[in-house]
């Protein structure tokens, strides 16, 4: 599963879904297996099925994982946290908001108090828990725990890191689900000019986020700059092959996600301003395209 090119083996051609049957076949057959082994392995399946957005299968085999991780006689925190961590992402990609906030409170609770508030560990469930309260709409509450991810992390890498970059894109995106326009350009101009500085052009985080650059345009009217930059975004990912943005599976799914989702919105913008030739026009506002979440798994 953390294979390089996830779709070949052995000469065989697979897709990652026929991988993840297949391992958690054996899974459900093995199950004297050594507990730390079985639920590291389950956890990997769940975190993948959850990539997948099989999310019911995710839960499942990430619910089996953590039971295992809590109970094990050499219990390691650090990887219960993990586990509610992938958990509550998987939930909350199911739409059990509810669930998925009392599991990332609790992993946000045992990371801090294993590294820290300021932990990278701790900081990427803070983030997903804001993800939660912006799905359920409430977006005061998400932009305040999305700037404090924000402040945290420029405290603990500094403010050229891509790590700012991304806080700054999910910051933004609540902003401009509140209708704050102008606060969000800037905070998407921002995240854009620190992927240039640190990545340059050809790289999957600068033509996402100027993909939301590009949809907050679009929201506001101004089809033709919305134009321009959709289709660079587009014209920047045709030029990126696979490998130059994948490390493991879970990349080589969030990449191809990521590029299903720009594609999609550029065909739309496009449309949009040839059906009205540039004039201002709107449609009911979607949210913005997530960046690549902050994550220690």
């Amino acid at each position: 599963l953390e294979a390089a090119d996830p779709s070949h083996s052995l000469g065989e051609r697979l897709t990652v879904r026929d991988m993840l049957d297949r391992a958690a076949e054996r899974l459900a057959l093995e199950r004297d297996a050594d507990p730390q082994v079985r639920s590291t392995m389950l956890h990997t399946v769940g975190t993948v099925y959850t990539g997948l957005g099989l999310y019911e299968e995710a839960i499942r085999h990430l619910g089996e994982a953590l039971e295992l991780r809590r109970t094990t006689e050499e219990r390691d925190d650090a990887a219960v946290g993990e586990t509610l961590h992938q958990l509550g992402m998987a939930q909350l990609g199911a739409g059990a908001l509810g669930e998925a906030e009392s599991t990332l409170r609790e992993a946000l609770a045992l990371r801090t108090r294993l590294g820290g508030e300021g932990s990278l560990d701790a900081l990427a469930s803070l983030s997903q828990l804001a993800a939660v309260h912006r799905a359920s709409a409430s977006y005061e509450i998400a932009e305040e725990e999305y700037r404090l991810v924000l402040a945290r992390l420029e405290r603990l890498v500094g403010g050229r890191h891509l790590l700012v970059a991304s806080a700054l894109n999910d910051l933004a995106g609540v902003l401009e689900d509140r209708g704050s326009y102008a606060a969000a350009e800037d905070l998407f101009r921002r995240a854009l000019a620190l992927h240039l500085e640190l990545q340059g052009e050809a790289s999957l985080d600068f033509a996402v986020t100027k993909s939301n650059l590009a949809w907050l345009l679009k929201l506001q009217g101004r089809l033709g700059e919305a134009h321009a930059e959709s289709a660079r975004a587009v014209e920047l990912l045709r030029q990126i092959p696979d490998r130059g943005v994948q490390e493991n599976v879970k990349d080589f799914i969030a990449a191809r996600t990521l590029r299903r989702d720009v594609f999609a919105r550029g065909s739309e913008i496009v449309a949009l301003d040839a059906e009205t030739g540039g004039e201002i026009w709107a449609r009911p506002k979607q949210g913005g395209i997530g960046a690549r979440r902050l994550t220690s798994s």
